[in-house]
């Protein structure tokens, strides 16, 4: 088998080198923006505090702002515009951090670094590491493992590319009924990572990988200031701080139900843990490693709210505060409408409280904030609006836990009734194992609250309360109508996990690294409680490191054969290594030689799609089956260009007709793999007796069409250009 194409000696080296890249432009993007900004506006009085939270709020700004921004940039001028807006606010920030440190005085002593914000550093550095490893390819020789987050990657990769190639709003990358059709998706995110691998020429799925590390940096900010603004906690903030990062590597109790699967014949290992079940709720370094832009969601709405929270207390800069929570809340549709829809109704909930409670302050902001939002989303509405929508967002659908479901089938029983009531009253020990240490977090808090009448809680907590009352209702009561995985349940659960979040720094500050400790000491339940914590804790960060490491190594154990139900996006067992190999050697050299807007064809029916789309960076007539149309598009149009390609790829087809195939779906390569029917029946078919512009063992492309020569001719020009 060849080596990889010219310039990549090793796949795993080369991906860690871009993803790395990639890491230090973001700054460029989601730090110095937020910076500028804050320095510019004031919010949370900004120029007046410390470098580490101005660190922090530039961080939550950025994600806040930047997302709009830029797709409002790229939308009305171009990418390069909005990449000349980004490059001036690096050489502001540059200009104001340099006299900051001027002006300082003296500056050692201002700058001076606080042990917990080392530590925190520290931990972030980790994080970033994991991230990227965790998730860049693995070649072993002549092998090449994918994570398992490839598996959802592979399609918001063929996203970004399509926003470097075509710009915004994206077309949608599966479907090309002779012309892009707009994307009708959430797709700022996108925007976002695309921006560096313009800047560096670096692969978007590689900027996807950074892009991870960088969420999960936002995400620590948020927390530092929801902690400070929100629990209003100032001593020991930077311990706690750290804390609060730290507590993102502990998730649910999933390693629980996943040993008992892995020790029971059959012995199933799922790719990743919390597959045990359909309905998951994902702990937070899962979360940020899969879904990024949903956890960004989050951040962003979690400024927004901060804004108005503040701006509400502060007797200047209320303006400002309103028009960046509105670009926050703007954002935040275009990263997650999942996130923002439930973040919405958990406003509209607030907004009745403040009218009942006369705080008309805040009325009045979240009312602006809002009308905001919707003009500086209304180029967005209206994509979502695009062609094939109308299948509807949401519908009303319980929750349910089926764990006990087989202990009821052996005890006899077959009433539907009695199947549909003990799944649903199994719904408290559901979030209990999902949920773990939070879960207790939640009914410790409960505990303290309910002694206190509801008019008698704080703002804060009616807040909290409300946002996780909100989050789980939605949860519970509504799933998605557009695709089968109900993606609103899991990621309408991210409010109530945050909340649930920011309540378990106090209580692991106060009883493990307090100094009031022979206080507590005197709660004749606290070692009783504390040992509970301690288990809860460990089993959940033990359950973050196992499925991190899953995530990683999945692939190379299911290589071996030895493991059971193996998902069928993976190739075969004993296969999958060299197949992934090779459609990667083939779908790179094809993008060094090929021009950009070249339009290339494979399988959309073949079992390795995974792979096929996180390499491939050209745009399809019919990238997966029904054309991606849930994306934009209508189904209409799909169903008779899928119909002829399916024919190509199954029957036994001559060079002539595979040409007019090209010719008349705007075709200018074809991709045949070895699991093609086409490619296994016969030696007479259009796959052995053309001369490909590519090939290897299991992977063949050839120009096509009759203006064949005009492409190959393009594709000279190109690899004599790099």
């Amino acid at each position: 088998m060849d080596d990889p194409v010219p310039g990549i000696q090793n796949y795993t080296l080369y991906d860690l080198r871009c993803s790395l890249e990639a890491l230090l432009v973001f700054p460029l993007f989601l730090f110095s923006p937020g910076y500028v900004i804050g320095y510019l506006s004031d919010v949370f009085q900004f120029r007046g505090k410390s470098l580490i939270e101005k660190a922090a709020i530039s961080l939550a700004l950025s994600i806040g702002v930047t997302g709009i921004l830029a797709t409002l940039l790229a939308r009305y001028l171009s990418l390069a515009w909005a990449l000349r807006l980004f490059e001036a606010l690096g050489i502001v920030f540059l200009f104001l951090v340099t006299w900051e440190i001027r002006r300082a005085r003296p500056w050692k002593a201002n700058f001076r670094v606080h042990p917990a914000t080392a530590a925190l550093a520290a931990v972030l550095a980790v994080w970033a590491v994991v991230a990227i490893a965790a998730q860049v390819d693995l070649q072993i020789g002549h092998r090449l493992y994918t994570s398992a987050t490839a598996y959802d990657h592979c399609v918001r990769a063929a996203f970004t590319r399509a926003v470097v190639r075509t710009g915004v709003p994206p077309a949608n990358p599966f479907f090309f009924p002779g012309a892009y059709v707009p994307m009708r998706y959430y797709y700022y995110w996108n925007v976002i990572t695309a921006l560096p691998a313009l800047w560096c020429g670096i692969d978007p799925r590689l900027t996807m990988l950074a892009s991870c590390a960088w969420c999960g940096f936002a995400l620590a900010a948020i927390i530092a200031l929801c902690v400070k603004y929100v629990l209003g906690h100032t001593t020991g903030l930077r311990s706690k701080a750290l804390l609060g990062a730290g507590l993102l590597a502990v998730t649910g109790l999933d390693i629980i139900p996943t040993a008992l699967l892995a020790a029971i014949p059959p012995h199933i290992v799922h790719p990743d843990m919390e597959w045990w079940r359909e309905d998951i709720i994902t702990g937070w370094a899962d979360a940020l490693m899969w879904v990024p832009h949903h956890v960004a969601g989050m951040v962003a709405c979690m400024l927004g709210f901060l804004l108005i929270w503040i701006g509400a207390r502060s007797a200047r800069g209320r303006m400002a505060a309103v028009l960046l929570a509105g670009a926050a809340f703007a954002s935040a549709g275009g990263y997650s409408i999942y996130v923002a829809f439930t973040f919405a109704l958990f406003l509209a909930c607030w907004l009745l409280l403040m009218v009942h409670e006369r705080r008309w302050r805040e009325t009045w902001m979240v009312l602006a904030a809002g009308a905001a939002t919707i003009i500086f989303s209304l180029p967005y509405l209206q994509d979502l609006r695009g062609p094939g929508a109308g299948m509807g967002f949401a519908k009303f659908s319980v929750r349910y836990f089926e764990v006990f479901s087989p202990l009821l089938y052996s005890a006899g029983v077959r009433s539907s009734w009695v199947y549909y009531l003990v799944a649903r009253l199994a719904l408290p020990l559901d979030f209990a194992l999902e949920l773990g240490f939070f879960f207790v977090v939640g009914l410790l808090q409960w505990k303290k609250d309910r002694v206190h009448k509801w008019s008698e809680l704080s703002p804060e907590k009616k807040a909290l309360w409300l946002m996780l009352g909100v989050s789980l209702a939605v949860t519970t009561l509504l799933r998605s109508r557009t695709i089968w995985s109900n993606d609103l349940g899991l990621r309408a659960i991210l409010p109530a996990q945050f909340v649930l979040l920011l309540w378990s720094v106090p209580v692991v500050y106060d009883r493990f690294t307090s100094r009031d400790r022979p206080r507590l000491a005197s709660d004749t339940g606290l070692p009783m409680r504390s040992a509970m914590i301690v288990l809860l804790l460990t089993l959940g960060v033990a359950g973050t490191i196992y499925q991190v490491s899953m995530l990683r190594f999945y692939a190379v154990l299911a290589d071996t054969g030895k493991l059971a139900d193996v998902p069928s996006w993976l190739p075969e067992p004993h296969k999958i290594g060299t197949t992934t190999y090779a459609l990667r050697q083939a779908y790179d050299s094809l993008d060094a030689t090929l021009p950009t807007s070249a339009v290339v064809q494979d399988n959309l029916a073949s079992p390795l799609y995974v792979p096929r789309l996180l390499y491939s960076t050209h745009q399809s007539v019919a990238g997966v089956p029904g054309c991606g149309t849930v994306f934009g598009g209508s189904p209409f149009r799909c169903v008779p260009l899928q119909a002829r390609l399916v024919r190509l790829f199954q029957n036994n087809e001559d060079g002539e007709s595979a040409d007019d195939t090209c010719d008349a779906l705007s075709i200018n390569v074809l991709i045949s793999n070895a699991e093609d029917p086409v490619w296994r029946t016969t030696r007479d078919s259009w796959v052995w007796t053309r001369t490909p512009v590519y090939s290897n063992n299991l992977v063949r492309a050839f120009y096509c069409g009759r203006r064949k020569t005009e492409t190959a001719g393009a594709s000279t020009d190109v690899a004599a250009r790099r």
